[in-house]
This record gives C-alpha cells, sequence and structure tokens, in this order.
C-alpha cells in the first residue's frame, strides 16, 4: 500500500444491557485510532517525501545517500506494520461482534 493511502478504522459494538452507551463508546474509540493511523500514516509519507527531495539535490556523500535510502526502506516498512495493525485492530472488532452474537457492521440504535 503506498504511503499516502488512507487508513481508515471502522469499530462498532452493541452488546449488554446499553447497546447505544456501547455503540458511543465503540464510536469513540473508532475515532481515536482512526486518527492515530492517519497521523502516523501522513508523517511517514512527509518524511519519505523530504528524503527523497533531498536524495534528488546535488552534493553529499554517497553514504549519505545510502542512509536516505535505507531510512525510505524503513518508512514504507513503518507503512506495511500500519497496515497490518489495521487488519488485526478489524480481527480483533470482528471476534468482539461475533463473540457478542452479532455479525459485525454499523451499531443498531433500536
Amino acid at each position: 500500500m503506498p504511503l499516502n493511502a488512507p487508513v481508515s478504522v471502522s469499530v462498532s459494538v452493541a452488546r449488554g444491557p446499553a447497546p447505544r452507551a456501547a455503540s458511543l463508546e465503540a464510536q469513540d474509540l473508532q475515532a481515536e485510532i482512526d486518527g492515530l493511523l492517519v497521523g502516523l500514516r501522513l508523517d511517514l509519507a512527509w518524511l519519505d517525501r523530504c528524503l527523497a527531495e533531498q536524495a534528488g539535490s546535488p552534493g553529499g556523500s554517497e553514504e549519505a545517500r545510502h542512509q536516505r535510502l535505507q531510512m525510505r526502506i524503513r518508512c514504507d516498512g513503518m507503512g506495511d506494520q500500519l497496515d497490518r495493525v489495521a487488519a488485526t485492530f478489524h480481527r480483533v472488532v470482528a471476534d468482539m461482534h461475533a463473540g457478542a452474537g452479532r455479525a459485525p457492521g454499523p451499531a443498531s440504535d433500536a
């Protein structure tokens, strides 16, 4: 996945005596985690862009160019890790829904 690709996480859990309250808590959790993942993705994209600009500028030693290349490779790896975190989070949410006896999806207000 490219570094500037949007990351979205969706959570809704409704169980127990107050499904509406659980749904609101799940929405808060979703918003917080989604914001964190998007922020990390944006920071990685910025860092990668800066490193690419520096690599294209004249001057600098071969060692410095090699170091920038290594940093860009690490940025790409961190982006992959973010994707795995989002996928794991989705699996956890699906397991929570399965344990609550309902399918994943938007929480019902009924």
